[in-house]
């Protein structure tokens, strides 16, 4: 109710607020998984409504609280929309790589055990954290100018969060990041705090990100 709020280019924002205060909601109409009812939602001046769903939904990426995963490899699922073939590429060597340089070596090596390995139905064998590490590597992968999390620690034990803490980070450069988090460890490094309560925005400011 009464938004009239303009985002950024490259501009790293924690929303925040209490349950049911809009939160979600305000991500799902810039993804068009909802559909607003009054005013106007404008992607660089264009009214989203007007803009394809395909070119919108490759252009921002929305990571739900809890990611599911298809019933079939690992692979699959992390190579799901990006690049296999050509000389762009991804590899599950890449991922591998991609794993160590972070040293999450741990997680490098469960992904090296399961990668050809079935998930189980919406991810069942894998733990919550390492669904979540999913489609943020995959979301990393992809390139998308923006990327919008939802709660990405929510429920996780102290060292999945340390590795998703380590994903959002490298998810914040040179990209447009919207994270809804009720987390005050996630606000540290964010350029903009803004929070929501029964459907309006009471507060909106610029943070010291160093």
């Amino acid at each position: 109710k009464g938004l009239n709020r303009r985002i950024y280019p490259n501009q790293r924002i924690a929303i925040m607020g209490t349950i049911g205060s809009g939160k979600s909601t305000f991500a799902k109409l810039i993804t068009r998984l909802q559909t607003h009812q009054k005013g106007k939602i404008l992607i660089n001046e264009i009214p989203i409504e007007q803009i394809e769903i395909d070119e919108l939904r490759g252009n921002i990426v929305y990571i739900p609280q809890h990611p599911k995963l298809f019933n079939r490899t690992l692979w699959e699922n992390i190579s799901y929309g990006l690049p296999t073939k050509g000389p762009n590429k991804i590899t599950p060597e890449v991922i591998y790589t991609f794993l160590h340089n972070l040293e999450l070596y741990e997680l490098e090596d469960v992904f090296k055990e399961r990668m050809t390995k079935m998930v189980g139905k919406q991810g069942s064998h894998l733990s919550g954290g390492q669904r979540q590490m999913v489609w943020l590597i995959r979301a990393i992968l992809r390139n998308c100018p923006v990327i919008i999390l939802d709660e990405p620690t929510a429920s996780l034990d102290p060292n999945s969060k340390l590795q998703v803490k380590k994903m959002i980070e490298i998810l914040g450069k040179n990209r447009t990041l919207m994270m809804i988090t009720h987390d005050e460890d996630l606000v540290d490094g964010m350029d903009r705090l803004i929070k929501f309560d029964k459907g309006k925005i009471i507060h909106d400011e610029k943070l010291d990100s160093k």
